[in-house]
């Protein structure tokens, strides 16, 4: 997709291939039309428990063949038929698909009694029996026990002077098949002629943002609407940028970036959309993978995967392992955006399987990524253009419906304070009222609190803190404690009433542990079926709701810290 003549080799076993992710690998690799793709697949029957036939009991090459994969079967233990079928694969044998070879292959061949079953799956042989294994491998091992030192020199010994040499000269000449990094860059700029040749290091926020990325205070716009317009923003800044959903891009609304450069399908190799189908794994297996390359140049992709909040949870395995990869390989660290959609409960009518209430809760346990939560298109805007300034994968929750676009000025400050996790949306008047601060996550619960807050303010001071992302708020208390307690301080902490339209814990960092209970509300329940304002009434989230939570929780005046 970048333009490049590149093959991508693929080991795999056939007892892995009965991962649904892998089906879905397979699936979406045929029709992507990959025909650079080649996978080795050990061929040997067996998983570690038994054999596959127990859970694959149709014949295995239907599993490939039926996705539209070229298929070559050789005897793995043959090395002319498997460099002749790695040749036919490379040059293409006429289809535009990818291709899978078959190795016919024995389990633990040579392994002693346990060779040819499942058994043979990192179990240990008897010395004895070990020392005949070798033997008929024609490796003469003296077989002391406790000296493997003496038997690994035989084994180097027995690949002698010419063989080593030999590989040595065919790793070299493959080296100098490899054209220089700076000529794949030139034909880079070739094909992607047009395009913007930089990652996303080069995106910058604009001092003046363009019309399309600002929304008016007092409008109510779906914060799925924000995202929208930034990724097909985005996508004009970079080359290197890939977004897709799982079937639900009319939902989401990834579509507007898709078209910019198109779909990724065979006669459109360098699109940038991707169609994931109903495929939630892969979508993030996928786009996981391709956040970690480097091109060359030094180039590093960005991607961006949607799905509903409520099904990331699916996703969550791909990314825990591009979470690791980045921790111990921070030279290829990854930058990804996983867009939860439909967050909260305003996806009422689908029920309860769709209510995005507690998926956060997953997401803000990994370390190396952090989850945004913006209250307003506005904010979700500026909270993007930091993900990518930042270049750390986050998972971003967007609404479905209209959500009030909150209006600033008049002592409300911009939404680029968004940025910092949380900021004082409204601080106290100082009037010698009791004191009550609260600590809001979600757009709808924001626009309720504003509804009813003169009549909470005929007996409470009311200090109101937007909270957009908690893991961002205590990096700032580690990294800028005066500009963290300017926000909350430890003092005002015993006033706090933490309000959030799902997982209760999402916003825990602001009470004192003693509080959780009575100072933080959230929908701590699966909810069901109704329309948004019915669900909000429900869950006691409505106006109503609020003040009664406001008003009766908690203790308001000064207590022991």
């Amino acid at each position: 997709s970048c333009g490049l003549a590149t093959k991508a080799f693929v080991v795999a076993g056939d007892a892995e291939s009965e991962e649904g992710m892998s089906y879905e690998a397979r699936n979406v690799a045929s029709a992507l039309g990959v025909r650079n793709l080649i996978v080795t697949l050990d061929y040997n029957h067996f998983g570690i428990d038994g054999p596959i036939t127990e859970v694959l009991p149709s014949a295995y090459p239907n599993h490939w063949f039926s996705l539209g994969w070229n298929i070559i079967e050789v005897d793995g233990r043959n090395v002319r038929e498997l460099v002749y079928a790695y040749r036919l694969a490379a040059d293409g044998i006429g289809a535009e698909k990818p291709t899978v070879v078959i190795c016919h292959t024995t389990k633990g061949l040579a392994y002693g009694k346990l060779e040819n079953s499942a058994d043979s799956h990192g179990a240990l042989l008897p010395h004895p029996e070990y020392v005949a294994a070798m033997h008929k491998l024609g490796f003469p091992v003296p077989g002391v026990k406790g000296d493997v030192a003496a038997d690994i020199q035989v084994v180097v010994a027995a690949l002698g002077e010419t063989e080593s040499a030999y590989l040595l000269e065919r790793l070299a000449a493959d080296a100098r098949l490899i054209p220089p990094e700076e000529e794949l860059v030139e034909r880079m700029k070739t094909a992607l002629a047009g395009r913007p040749l930089v990652d996303y290091r080069k995106i910058q926020r604009p001092a003046e943002l363009p019309p399309e990325l600002v929304f008016q205070g007092g409008d109510s716009v779906a914060i799925r609407k924000a995202t929208e317009a930034w990724f097909a923003w985005a996508m004009k800044q970079t080359a290197f940028f890939y977004i897709g959903a799982g079937d639900l891009m009319k939902s989401i609304l990834t579509g507007k970036a898709e078209n910019v450069y198109g779909v990724i399908k065979p006669g459109n190799v360098l699109g940038r959309g991707l169609r994931f189908g109903i495929a939630e794994q892969n979508m993030a297996m996928m786009s996981c993978a391709m956040s970690q390359d480097t091109l060359p140049g030094g180039f590093r992709p960005m991607t961006a995967f949607a799905t509903y909040g409520v099904f990331t949870c699916m996703m969550a395995n791909a990314v825990r392992m591009t979470l690791i990869n980045s921790d111990v390989n921070p030279s290829a660290s990854a930058f990804f955006i996983m867009l939860a959609a439909h967050d909260g409960p305003e996806t009422g009518e689908d029920g309860p399987t769709h209510h995005g209430l507690f998926w956060m809760s997953l997401y803000t346990a990994y370390p190396g990524i952090k989850v945004y939560k913006p209250l307003d298109a506005n904010e979700a805007v500026e909270m993007l253009f930091l993900a990518a300034q930042r270049g750390e994968p986050v998972a971003f929750s967007c609404t479905r419906p209209g959500t009030p676009v909150l209006k600033r000025g008049e002592g409300v400050p911009p939404a680029r304070e968004a940025i910092h996790g949380a900021y004082v949306f409204k601080p106290f008047r100082e009037n010698g009222k009791p004191k009550k601060v609260l600590a809001i996550a979600g757009g709808q619960v924001m626009h309720n609190a504003l509804e009813i807050l003169p009549e909470i303010e005929e007996q409470f001071d009311v200090k109101i803190v937007a909270v957009t992302s908690p893991q961002l708020y205590e990096e700032l208390r580690r990294t800028d404690p005066p500009k963290a307690a300017a926000i909350l301080s430890d003092e005002e902490r015993q006033y706090v009433v933490a309000l959030h339209n799902g997982w209760p814990g999402f916003l825990y960092p602001f009470v004192m542990p003693g509080d959780f209970q009575s100072r933080v509300f959230g929908m701590d329940r699966f909810s069901r079926s109704g329309k948004p304002d019915e669900i909000y009434r429900n869950a006691g989230f409505d106006c109503a709701g609020l003040r009664k939570k406001i008003l009766t929780s908690g203790a308001s005046t000064n207590r022991p810290l």
